[in-house]
């Protein structure tokens, strides 16, 4: 396996910065090809980072903060209402808790 230079790749063509390596180790060794949609250097070293981060949590199998489970629609409603509760009316968000319900009556 050759070994990969650390830090974002840049297509010559396009000018588009790309995250291109290999992520695991041998027997499980896996190419990982994804383009970072950036022609700004710093921002792709920055987006190269974080993606290696996330490559790596997945291989390994660790939950990130950013990357939170899954979310029932039930807790969902909830935080949306009570988030509308701050900054809205009474009578707003009392309408939107109503219709939220039947929504999930269903």
């Amino acid at each position: 396996m050759p070994r990969r230079r650390e830090g974002p790749r840049r297509d010559p063509r396009s000018g588009v910065y790309f995250f291109d390596q290999y992520v695991g180790f041998k027997p499980q060794v896996r190419r990982v090809r994804i383009t970072l949609r950036t022609k700004d250097p710093v921002r792709a070293q920055w987006l190269w980072e974080q993606e290696f981060r996330r490559q790596w949590s997945l291989f390994y199998g660790i939950r990130t903060p950013s990357s939170p489970g899954p979310v029932s629609l039930v807790d969902a409603s909830r935080e949306f209402v009570a988030h509308r509760r701050e900054i809205k009316r009474i009578k707003e968000w009392r309408v939107l808790r109503f219709r939220l319900n039947i929504v999930l009556d269903i």
